[in-house]
């Protein structure tokens, strides 16, 4: 297939592979991997939708003892950063975008934080858990500064950049509701990890209708210079699974390696299976703070 541009940087790009109906290329100058043509919102909102109600992400919304314990940790990572950085400060107000059914805005309310999410989907928005539900702003991230939602100590980016259409806009509209004395901490695939260097094509985080765009540390960081943030620190995101829980999410994903593990686990015993784990999976957590000198209160 032909060359294109770079949606990021505008470099040149060359195709990587093509999953399905999708096509994807990656750029020379700046590592980014990404769709061209783009799926549209519907598309990508249906099958959100249909997922949600019978798909991967109805089991992620079944995964609840997975996911709380993954989001207390995730909280204790994204509270030392903030409070390095604002040791006498009082509550936050936080905002988790692209927050599913509010797990995560219901571990940091439970800590005491003022906390609120963002989410496309009713469907998920439809699971939240008891009280958490008026917690949540329904709307499109893409379109995040028509919501009139105010300002936040702390913005959680988990898993939805590479969701988006326009990551610089994103970013930068971020910028607006982020105090001046706050933090962004974001986590996303990572394009220069060494899972994708090893997967290729067979990468499980090359899903079309859902990863539009998937950056390299590199394309992150320079994207969000250009918003108006300073980076803090970078690293691998950590998450936590079970080998059941994993294997399954690869059923739609990476249908090979999931039925690798289908003969596999008969020997396994229950404990192996589901013995929950920490690891990197090839993602980068990314924490920044707004640049005062790039304009913005």
């Amino acid at each position: 297939m032909d060359a294109t541009n770079c949606l990021i940087c505008r470099g040149a790009a060359s195709f990587y592979c093509s999953k399905g109906r999708a096509a994807y290329f990656k750029c020379g100058a700046c590592g980014t991997i990404f769709q061209q043509p783009l799926p549209t919102l519907k598309e990508m909102k249906d099958y959100v939708d249909a997922q949600y109600l019978g798909g991967l992400y109805k089991e992620y919304l079944e995964a609840d003892e997975l996911k709380y314990a993954g989001f207390e940790r995730r909280l204790a990572d994204v509270m030392g950063i903030f409070s390095g950085r604002n040791p006498s400060a009082g509550p936050p107000r936080m905002l988790d975008a692209g927050c599913s059914n509010g797990r995560f805005v219901e571990v940091a309310v439970r800590h005491g934080l003022d906390a609120r999410g963002l989410e496309l989907s009713e469907n998920a928005i439809a699971a939240a858990p008891p009280g958490i539900g008026k917690r949540i702003y329904h709307g499109d991230a893409n379109q995040l500064e028509t919501l009139g939602i105010g300002k936040f100590d702390i913005v959680t980016v988990f898993d939805l950049l590479e969701h988006l259409f326009d990551p610089a806009r994103f970013l930068k509209n971020l910028r607006k509701i982020t105090a001046a004395d706050g933090i962004i901490v974001i986590t996303t695939p990572d394009a220069g990890s060494f899972l994708r260097l090893m997967m290729g094509g067979a990468w499980p985080m090359l899903q079309p209708f859902q990863h539009t765009i998937l950056l390299s540390r590199k394309a992150a960081g320079m994207l969000l210079r250009e918003a108006g943030f300073g980076v803090i620190s970078c690293g691998g995101a950590k998450k936590v699974f079970t080998p059941d829980y994993l294997f399954g999410q690869l059923r739609e994903l990476n249908p090979r390696l999931h039925g690798a593990y289908e003969k596999i686990k008969k020997i396994l015993p229950k404990s192996a299976r589901e013995h929950k784990i920490r690891a990197n999976l090839g993602e980068m957590m990314i924490a920044a703070a707004p640049d005062k000198g790039l304009g913005g209160k």
